[in-house]
C-alpha cells in the first residue's frame, strides 16, 4: 500500500513541477522507509504538500493532467448534465473565466456516451449564432473529451419556472422567438436537437438584458443533406428513450429514426405551454401514462389554465403541439415569426 501511495504522491509531484525526477531518484536510493516520508525530510516536499497531494481526487488529478499543456486551468465543478461535469476554469491567455464541460471516459462511460458528447462540441463549433454557446476550444486526452465556452451568468429557464411560476406572455413569446431563431440555425446546419426543454434554455445575463441561449446538444442528431454532409446514425437502435417525456414529440414517443426540425417545434411548443400555464402539456405522472397521452390525447388549451390568454398566442402554441408533424409550424423560423419581429 505503501508503494501505491508513494507512486502517487511522485506522479503528482512531478506533473506539478514541485519536485526533480532526479532529485527522487537520489532518495529512492538513499535508505528504507516510505518515500514520501524521504522527500520531506530531504526538504524537497512538505508534509502539507504530501497531504494534498494525497487527498486530490484522482479524476482531478487526470482532468489536471489532460489540460496541462492547454491554455485552460480548472479551479472548481459548477455544474453537471447528461453528458458530463462542468467545471469552472481560467484562460491562461487571456485571464479570463471559461465553462469546461468534460466528459471523463472510463467504466461509467460508454462509446455511445462519447460518441454523444464529442458530437455536442461539433455542433457548437460549427453553428455560430447570438442564442447559441459558442465553442471555444475542445481537445482531448488522457482518456478525457472537452470543450471550452464561454462562462455565463444567469439560470436556466427551468429554474425560473420553478421559483417564479409562469412568464408574462410578452415574454414567453420573446423566449420562444429567440429560441426558435437558434433552432433555425442548427436546422439550417442539417442538426435536430431532440432534447429541447426549459432546462436546456439559459437564461443569459448579458449587458443588462436577458438572452436565452439553446443549451446540451448531447442527444442531437445530424440529418442529410445538409451541405452534403453525411448523417450520423439514430442513436435508438439500443431501444433508450432519448429526451424528456415531458416535453417530447409523438414521433419521439414512437422511436421514430424519422424525428427531424418539426419535432424540435413540437418540444419548444411544449415547453412555451409550460412558460404560459406552469406547466408541461400532459403534467406529471408515471412514464407510461404521460407516453400514452402525448400520442393520443390533445392537450388542455392553455387559455384554459390562464385565463384571459390571448387566442392568436394560443393558436401559435398548440399548433406546435399537433400530433402530426405536417400539421405544425412548418420550420422554426415560421415559428419566430408568429411569436413576433
Amino acid at each position: 500500500m505503501d508503494d501505491v501511495l508513494d507512486e502517487r504522491v511522485v506522479a503528482e509531484a512531478l506533473e506539478r513541477g514541485l519536485v526533480r525526477a532526479g532529485d527522487v531518484d537520489v532518495c529512492r536510493a538513499s535508505g528504507a522507509g516510505p518515500l514520501r516520508v524521504r522527500l520531506v525530510l530531504a526538504g524537497l516536499l512538505t508534509s502539507e504538500q504530501v497531504a494534498d497531494l494525497l487527498e486530490e481526487p484522482a479524476a482531478q488529478a487526470v482532468l489536471r493532467r489532460a489540460l496541462a499543456r492547454t491554455r485552460f486551468e480548472v479551479e472548481s465543478e459548477i455544474g453537471r448534465g447528461a453528458m458530463g461535469i462542468v467545471h469552472r476554469a481560467v484562460d491562461r491567455e487571456s485571464g479570463g473565466t471559461v465553462a469546461l464541460k468534460v466528459l471523463l471516459a472510463g467504466a461509467a462511460t460508454d462509446d455511445e456516451s462519447i460518441r454523444r458528447f464529442r458530437r455536442e462540441s461539433r455542433v457548437l463549433a460549427g453553428t455560430l449564432h447570438p442564442n447559441l454557446v459558442p465553442v471555444l476550444e475542445a481537445g482531448a486526452s488522457e482518456g478525457l473529451a472537452w470543450f471550452a465556452m464561454p462562462l455565463l451568468a444567469g439560470r436556466t429557464l427551468d429554474e425560473r419556472l420553478a421559483e417564479e411560476g409562469p412568464l408574462d406572455v410578452a415574454e414567453a413569446l420573446e423566449v420562444t422567438r429567440q429560441v426558435a431563431r437558434a433552432l433555425e440555425a442548427a436546422h439550417a446546419a442539417g442538426v435536430v436537437h431532440r432534447d429541447v426543454k426549459p432546462s436546456n434554455v439559459f437564461l443569459s445575463h448579458e449587458d443588462g438584458c436577458v438572452r436565452p441561449r439553446l443549451i446540451d446538444f448531447g442527444l442531437a442528431k445530424l440529418v442529410a443533406g445538409a451541405g452534403g454532409e453525411s448523417s450520423f446514425d439514430p442513436l435508438t437502435g439500443s431501444g433508450q428513450l432519448l429526451g424528456t417525456p415531458l416535453y417530447m414529440s409523438p414521433e419521439q414517443v414512437e422511436g421514430s429514426g424519422d424525428a427531424d426540425a418539426r419535432s424540435d417545434v413540437y418540444s419548444l411548443g411544449a415547453t412555451l405551454y409550460h412558460m404560459l400555464t406552469g406547466a408541461p402539456p400532459f403534467g406529471d405522472g408515471p412514464v407510461a401514462r404521460l407516453l400514452s397521452r402525448i400520442l393520443t390525447e390533445a392537450p388542455r388549451p392553455p387559455g384554459e389554465v390562464r385565463t384571459g390568454l390571448d387566442p392568436r398566442v394560443e393558436a401559435i402554441c398548440l399548433r406546435c403541439l399537433r400530433k402530426l408533424p405536417g400539421e405544425r409550424w412548418p420550420t422554426a423560423g415560421a415559428l419566430a415569426e408568429a411569436c413576433g419581429p
